[in-house]
């Protein structure tokens, strides 16, 4: 324990050993050879031989103080059980929001950069990027988290799980404390579950600087995928490599490797190349809507509803035709279409800085290179897959009559 490191404690009043009495503290003093100093009254334990004043005098103050913050804390919670039931906000705001309204008033609402910071890194892990990815860019954003200095995995993955964030702020059983502007939709919100409790049954952790081509590089000979191994040679020289790890994990019979900056390099040379002449689309989905979400907030408010509320089967029967009126609605299909980005394939590649960006992007392009390494250079086999079609890097670059009948036969399939 570390008090055992101390001579004493010094205290202020008598009021601080109040909230659980202090009996153990001054057991721990008589113990250990320590003494409590109060500087108001002026007391000192354990008293002096022969003092029996100190110990009546202290009973009878602590009993006092004890009593006094009792009362307090049953006229707080009175007072935030009160706040609540007139729909003001009780507790600290979660990271997205600010306090608004008055001092018996007050509620919540977005916080115009921090909501934009959730919807960004939201719409990114959907996407497929991981937590750690996200917590590195909201810190070079300059976005910081309410009670620590940088995101974390955890922190993060808590903020995701808040359902503050789809506008209804809740206790621990469930229940609605606050209505408050929605930040997320109900089914972005869901997919996130969806994705954490996913990712929460695969075993370990992704590694801190994924590799490039993890997930994208495979085998040519067995199909295996091939993943970054570094090998040590020299002292202080490292020699990083693509090494297969045999199908389905039963490990590789072909030992096919292939150095990592050569493998990178070739599929530089090749975005920036053959797919520098592909005009670059982008999905754009104009979400239906078939009022499940109305509907669903609907039944939570008729689930909540207070039994002992005068109002009760008014407020149940102008819920219950909401929810009938919203089912009677008809449903608006998804409208999904296609636009030209304004750029290049091999264009936008030039302009993503970071390992994780280039990866995301080629996950989204569906690419996969098929390499084999040879006994000879002339034999390496380097296949780069995109939209179903493989073709070698050098018949790419080697014959620009095939690419120019490309850029007509795929510009359709280049959506990304």
């Amino acid at each position: 324990m570390r008090m055992r490191l101390y001579d004493g404690l010094i205290l202020s009043k008598i009021d601080r050993l109040s909230r659980g009495r202090d009996w153990n503290m001054r057991a721990w003093a008589e113990q250990h050879g320590k003494k409590i100093l109060v500087v108001q009254p002026e007391l000192c334990w354990p008293p002096a031989a022969g003092d029996t004043a100190t110990p009546i005098v202290w009973d009878v103050l602590v009993n006092i103080s004890s009593a006094e913050w009792e009362n307090t804390s049953t006229r707080y919670r009175r007072m935030q059980q009160h706040l609540r039931s007139s729909g003001a906000l009780v507790g600290r705001p979660p990271f997205g929001y600010r306090i608004t309204g008055e001092a018996n008033a007050k509620t919540l609402e977005p916080d115009p950069d921090q909501a934009a910071a959730v919807q960004a890194v939201a719409a990114m892990y959907l996407s497929g990027q991981p937590l750690r990815e996200l917590c590195t860019w909201l810190d070079e954003q300059g976005i910081r988290p309410r009670t620590i200095d940088h995101w974390t995995r955890s922190s993060l993955g808590k903020l995701f799980r808040n359902e503050t964030l789809t506008g209804r702020r809740k206790d621990a059983s469930g229940r609605t404390l606050l209505r408050v502007a929605p930040i997320l939709d109900r089914e972005t919100w869901e997919q996130l579950q969806a994705e954490l409790d996913r990712k929460a049954r695969r075993r370990g952790g992704p590694p801190r600087d994924t590799a490039l081509l993890t997930g994208i590089v495979v085998c040519h000979r067995c199909s295996g995928p091939m993943y970054r191994q570094v090998h040590k040679k020299e002292e202080n020289r490292s020699y990083p490599y693509y090494r297969c790890f045999g199908p389905s994990g039963t490990g590789t019979k072909c030992r096919n490797m292939w150095p990592l900056p050569e493998l990178e390099a070739r599929l530089d040379k090749y975005m920036v190349t053959t797919l520098a002449r592909w005009p670059r689309y982008e999905t754009v989905v104009i979400r239906g809507h078939d009022h499940a979400a109305e509907i669903a907030e609907v039944e939570t408010d008729l689930r909540e509803l207070d039994f002992d509320d005068p109002e009760f089967a008014a407020n149940q029967q102008a819920l219950l035709a909401e929810r009938n009126r919203l089912r009677g609605l008809g449903t608006t299909p998804d409208v999904v279409r296609r636009e030209r980005a304004g750029d290049t394939i091999g264009g936008h590649w030039q302009t993503l800085t970071t390992d994780a960006d280039r990866r995301a992007f080629l996950l989204r392009l569906g690419m996969t290179i098929r390499a084999a390494r040879a006994k000879t250079r002339a034999d390496d086999v380097v296949l780069f897959e995109i939209f179903g079609r493989s073709v070698k890097i050098d018949e790419f670059v080697a014959d620009p009559d095939w690419v120019d009948s490309a850029d007509d036969d795929l510009e359709d399939e280049a959506t990304v």
